[in-house]
């Protein structure tokens, strides 16, 4: 298990682990051009990649949304 895994599964509030998991794959995290980001695999193994609910990651993404 890679260490960054590990540190976000113990040191990260829930609601940061798909927060996280977003920012670490957008091309440029400054910017305000909205970006479309594909899931590796379907959404309830990620979910259980990141020790979160489905609720938490479709939560995170909304929230991305609105912020912009």
């Amino acid at each position: 298990m890679p260490v960054s895994l590990i540190d976000d599964l113990t040191l990260k509030v829930v609601v940061m682990r798909p927060a996280n998991w977003l920012v670490k794959r957008c091309p440029n995290p400054e910017s305000t051009v909205l970006v479309r980001i594909k899931l590796p695999m379907a959404k309830r193994l990620l979910d259980a990649g990141l020790g979160t609910v489905s609720e938490t990651l479709s939560r995170t993404r909304t929230t991305f949304r609105e912020q912009k």
